[in-house]
């Protein structure tokens, strides 16, 4: 408050001050004691005297230039009008007239709007003093144009110390831990504390005893607090649930005693981090529990009171909804003391991938059996390798693929071979024997079949990037393997909406990343329908099996087909020269 005292010995009193902070500080009895100030009388000494006519009126609440507001029942835009055209005229006894507006943050927009420009160009001899303990609700405009003061919370030796004054003043005896116990309930709010001592003054018969706060809060004294802290750090969780089940027992607060116990840790956090050195004053705690949390901190980590900490906190707002009592204390006690060791015991090491692309005999040579289900975690990362080397020219690209392209990798042979009816495939229905539901052969040859064993790994790639498309692919009956044609994997669909969210992206990149990542090289997708199946590219109908002709229009032009669209992602070209 510095700046006020120079402001009043000066005479340079400013003509709006903006006054924020918590509850019960002091805000509106500075705001009075500043106006009395400015209009003290006294040439010598501090100011206020008390004692000339202008203090004395002041403190008796008759000083007619002293107008208090209360914002929160004068909300409205003509409240504020009728200030406005008040404060047009000169005071009537004092040099400057003040109006203290409290709780400013509930004035309406239209209202704030209306004393912005007062407050820019104030009429001589009149000052606003605004208090408000929620600042962020004030428009920046208003606030920009006040000299702004922020109210700490009263420490807690102050409080005490004010107390003991009051004490004095008003003949009450009091112990100084009864006293310590009022002041850390009204948490930093000296209002809340002379509350509750006014009601001590009833309640207590003489003299005010640490009891009777205790009994009047439902508190738990600091000593008990203590030793529950000292239940955890010895992970002693027995003694812990007896102390929490006798302070219930005494009727005390459960949700004060849970209170105390976050404060009491707070602390030892503050010990162990080192903040706290000798008699700093970031913990208010007498010298027996500074010892104690001294001794605590040494058999403790931050990391177990930063779990602590939070499991109680999270225990507080359980504890005013709940109807089993000490039950969320009790629970967040087990919590915290077992909880760490359960989740590290189910913890299991992350391991890459396996590597899919290790030399494997013919397809033919190997038992026809489902593999089992990839599991990411049992080898190492696979790296995907680049595409092979590109000779063709992009007439090759195009063109259908042959025998002697270079296969995918080791493992899968993409030379594409005919497959008959007679084929190697294992026995069974559906798609699985190499056949659509008409009973057609398949295309793809080895390569096809091979697809359809590792079929459930490639499942398990999209299962990693897409759940919801992983369903669809678990299903036979939707979706299957059609035909590999050289870097062209078709996929057979039963529902359009199915095959056009393939054809699009992103899923479309999840299904070719799959495809890539399993079969160990770059392949592009192709979806068509079950009913499709058998048809050429293009086409309405079926092959004709002796005149080769089509019986639909014309086959797609180069950058229709998969294959033009695999050449133009290769070579980075948007359009063909020729359309």
């Amino acid at each position: 408050m510095k700046t006020l005292k120079n402001a009043i010995a000066t005479g340079r009193i400013g003509h709006a001050y903006l006054f924020t902070g918590p509850r019960g500080v002091g805000k509106t009895s500075a705001a009075r004691l500043l106006a009395r100030a400015a209009n003290c009388l006294a040439t010598t000494g501090e100011k206020p005297c008390n004692e000339c006519s202008n203090c004395l009126a002041a403190g008796r609440e008759i000083a007619t230039d002293l107008i208090e507001i209360d914002a929160a029942s004068n909300t409205g835009v003509d409240n504020i009008r009728e200030v406005i055209e008040r404060a047009q005229f000169s005071p009537s006894i004092w040099h400057t007239k003040f109006y203290i507006i409290d709780e400013v943050h509930m004035l309406s927009v239209s209202a704030f709007n209306a004393l912005l420009k007062t407050l820019e160009e104030p009429p001589p001899q009149v000052a606003f003093i605004l208090a408000t303990t929620e600042v962020h609700k004030v428009p920046a405009t208003v606030a920009s144009r006040c000299q702004r003061f922020d109210f700490r919370r009263v420490p807690l030796s102050a409080m005490v110390a004010r107390l003991r004054w009051i004490c004095e003043q008003e003949a009450i005896q009091a112990e100084d831990a009864a006293l310590e116990l009022v002041a850390r309930q009204a948490t930093g709010s000296l209002r809340d504390a002379l509350s509750l001592m006014d009601q001590l003054r009833v309640f207590s018969e003489g003299e005010i005893k640490l009891a009777d706060v205790q009994d009047m809060l439902g508190a738990s004294g600091s000593e008990k607090v203590a030793d529950f802290v000292d239940c955890m750090v010895a992970a002693d969780l027995a003694a812990g649930l007896r102390l929490i089940s006798s302070v219930a027992e005494d009727g005390l607060d459960i949700r004060q005693l849970n209170r105390q116990i976050v404060e009491h840790l707070h602390s030892l956090m503050l010990v162990k981090s080192g903040a706290v050195q000798g008699e700093s004053g970031l913990i208010d705690v007498t010298e027996e529990i500074r010892q104690r949390l001294n001794s605590q901190a040494a058999n403790v980590t931050i990391p177990e009171l930063l779990r602590w900490i939070k499991a109680f906190a999270e225990a507080d707002s359980n504890l005013r909804t709940t109807n089993y009592r000490q039950l969320p204390l009790e629970m967040a006690l087990v919590e915290a003391l077992t909880g760490p060791a359960a989740a590290a015991s189910v913890a299991a090491p992350v391991v890459p991938e396996p590597n899919y692309r290790a030399p494997q005999p013919p397809a033919h040579q190997q038992p026809q059996r489902p593999l089992p289900r990839h599991d990411s975690r049992s080898a190492p990362e696979v790296r995907e390798p680049l595409p092979p080397p590109i000779h063709a020219d992009l007439g090759d690209m195009i063109a259908p693929a042959t025998a002697s392209q270079t296969p995918i990798s080791a493992e899968i042979n993409l030379d594409v071979q005919p497959q008959s009816a007679s084929s190697d495939t294992p026995d069974g229905d559906g798609w699985e024997n190499g056949s659509n539901e008409e009973g057609n052969t398949l295309e793809g040859g080895d390569d096809l079949s091979r697809l359809r064993t590792l079929w459930p790994r490639v499942i398990d790639q999209i299962n990693a990037r897409s759940k919801n498309v992983a369903a669809v692919f678990r299903d036979p009956g939707q979706v299957r393997p059609y035909k590999i044609d050289g870097k062209i994997v078709t996929i057979s669909f039963r529902y359009p909406i199915h095959a056009n969210r393939s054809r699009n992206e992103p899923h479309r990149g999840i299904i070719e990343a799959a495809l890539t990542r399993v079969l160990g090289s770059p392949f592009v997708l192709d979806a068509i329908m079950f009913e499709d199946e058998g048809k050429e590219p293009g086409s309405d109908g079926p092959v004709q099996a002796k005149t080769g002709q089509r019986s639909g229009p014309k086959a797609p032009a180069p950058h229709e087909t998969p294959r033009g669209r695999a050449a133009m992602n290769i070579f980075g070209i948007e359009k063909f020269e020729d359309q």
